[in-house]
């Protein structure tokens, strides 16, 4: 079973295949307004997407997989209040998950994900990274591309508009039926957040565009996304998602490096990524003795007495480390 999305390998941008021993599909095909399911976002860069309710600011924590986290001795269970749901169905509840670095093999783009995870897609230019677990049960990828004012003339059927763009890729080139949920606004950072079906799969997208400099029929659109096989995303779906938020690519197509977020730790993605981790329920934290990085929970993994006094713990042989908030690269 592959993978229905690839943005390693989406029409318009002319991305080139890579050889990974991975199944994925190649988009191809180009989406006209006529194959858009009803429920297809069709909004302008610069219009409000409607809703019925004010959006929050990025997500809220709800309920996802964990991991058993290993008792501190004389460390009471911990006290922080449970997690809300979340308006995309999924939430980290801890377990202390180990991650490391992942870099492409053009070293243009990285991400900080757990070691079962892969890179299946890339590109030289930096500007494309498409990841997905081992067992292909989970999935993540970031795209930053410039669409001239000539692109939108010559296929508006595909490319009149950022909405009209994603779905193109969302769909393998409205080959793939798609449905979506309700679009969800965060003015802060500027993306829009739009949960989606596809056969076999649940996930969300996290985009956002900006018109380009000197090109007023232009825009730049960058997105974000992240998907399960259907049944986890409930579980696991937050996983996906952090794994997303944390890719840094090298090409940047917007004027400034802190409205970007197609730059390596970008000041604006650096605090996107902290804000939006926190409303899934999960931080980083690092071993100060091996420099090994762990997603971890305030509300389920945090003590408030162990041996050093509160914080996250791991065992060292018979003893307990406390661990440092933040990653360590």
């Amino acid at each position: 079973m592959g993978f229905p999305i690839r943005t390693g390998n989406c029409p318009g941008v002319a991305l080139a295949l890579i050889p990974f021993l991975l199944f994925c599909i190649l988009v191809t095909g180009m989406a006209s307004a006529g194959d858009r399911p009803p429920g297809t976002p069709d909004t302008t860069i610069g219009q409000s997407v409607p809703q019925n309710e004010p959006a929050p600011v990025g997500f809220a924590p709800g309920p996802a997989a964990s991991q058993p986290t290993p008792t501190v001795p004389g460390a009471p269970p911990p006290r922080r209040p449970p997690a809300a749901p979340s308006p995309f169905g999924a939430g980290f509840t801890g377990g202390m998950v180990p991650v490391r670095l992942h870099m492409d093999v053009y070293r243009t783009c990285r991400a900080i994900a757990p070691g079962n995870w892969v890179i299946y897609g890339s590109r030289r230019e930096g500007d494309a990274l498409d990841m997905m677990t081992t067992d292909k049960s989970m999935a993540a990828g970031y795209l930053v591309v410039g669409i001239p004012g000539l692109e939108v003339r010559v296929r508006p059927q595909v490319n009149a508009t950022p909405e009209l763009f994603l779905h193109n890729i969302l769909s393998s080139g409205g080959r793939v039926p798609v449905s979506y949920g309700q679009p969800l606004r965060d003015a802060t950072f500027g993306y829009t957040g739009l949960p989606f079906e596809l056969p076999d799969y649940r996930g969300v997208v996290l985009y956002r565009a900006l018109p380009m400099p000197g090109d007023p029929g232009g825009y730049i659109f960058l997105s974000r996304r992240a998907l399960t096989l259907s049944p986890l995303w409930e579980r696991q779906g937050a996983q996906a998602i952090v794994v997303a938020l944390s890719i840094r690519c090298t090409r940047q197509l917007q004027p400034s490096p802190d409205v970007a977020g197609g730059g390596r730790g970008g000041s604006s993605d650096d605090r996107a990524e902290s804000t939006y981790n926190q409303q899934l329920g999960m931080e980083y934290a690092h071993d100060p003795a091996t420099g090994e990085n762990y997603w971890v929970s305030p509300g389920t993994d945090w003590r408030d007495t162990g041996p050093e006094g509160p914080g996250y713990y791991t065992r060292s042989g018979n003893d307990w480390r406390k661990l440092v908030p933040g990653r360590s690269n």
